[in-house]
């Protein structure tokens, strides 16, 4: 259900036209890179009992990679009195993800009722399908960030053109 509800935030944040006056793009960068991190550490987590050729795994292996790369460039500076219109998503993520590790143990023992759904390879297919939805949401967005920061600079939004919104690595 909250993994549901992740991907309406961030299809609405996709849809969501930016008004004037709304966060940078470095502000924009930073909440969809919180989500694709916050992705990462979900599907890593669904994964791990699966062999490698399992979607989880494989959708697994490509958001660890974008999200070393993220952290490699380090993450934006925002106040934090700003938000992006992708924290909604990113926090329904994480709170979802936190309530399927209160089903494991330490040593992967069943601690909840849904802990024997995390070894059903078909039920964490599905969910490594919404995963992958929600992903692919940011990168649409990610698409859009670049075009934003690539625009000729205009009352000042030049300096939102950092290191972090090169097209490659968004």
């Amino acid at each position: 259900m909250l993994v549901e509800r992740t991907r309406e935030a961030a299809a609405f944040a996709v849809g969501t036209p930016l008004p004037p006056g709304a966060p940078s793009a470095v502000q924009d960068a930073a909440g969809l890179s919180l989500l694709v991190v916050v992705a990462s550490r979900h599907i890593r987590f669904l994964a791990r009992p699966f062999k490698p050729a399992h979607p989880a795994r494989l959708l697994a292996s490509h958001t660890q990679m974008v999200s070393r790369a993220l952290g490699g460039m380090g993450q934006p500076d925002r106040p934090a009195a700003t938000a992006s219109r992708w924290d909604a998503a990113a926090q329904r993520l994480a709170v979802a993800h936190d309530l399927l590790l209160a089903q494991i143990g330490p040593n992967r023992e069943p601690l909840g009722p849904d802990a024997r759904l995390l070894t059903d390879s078909q039920v964490v297919a599905m969910a490594a399908g919404q995963v992958a939805v929600i992903v692919r949401l940011a990168a649409t967005a990610a698409e859009d960030v670049v075009a934003r920061s690539s625009a000729p600079a205009s009352g000042g939004q030049g300096r939102d053109r950092a290191a972090l919104l090169a097209p490659s690595a968004l």
